[in-house]
């Protein structure tokens, strides 16, 4: 069975990594903005950095939790 990335060129490569990045930041900047939006319910102002921390700090907690209880 042939890697599908192994025809890649390097640059197109790279795109994929890139695209990929900016993927995965536009879902957790999207995760931030809808927590902001909440807190924002109950008076809770916070600025956007310190929600997209809360939100990766979450996802490594709960990540974490799930996977070790998939054993």
């Amino acid at each position: 069975m042939s890697n599908r990335f192994s025809k890649l060129t390097a640059l197109e490569l790279l795109a994929v990594v890139i695209f990929i990045v900016v993927l995965a930041f536009g879902f957790l900047s999207f995760k931030a903005w809808l927590l902001g939006l909440i807190l924002g319910w109950f008076g809770v102002t916070l600025g956007f950095w310190k929600n997209l921390v809360i939100i990766v700090l979450i996802d490594l907690i709960l990540g974490g939790i799930s996977s070790s209880s998939k054993k």
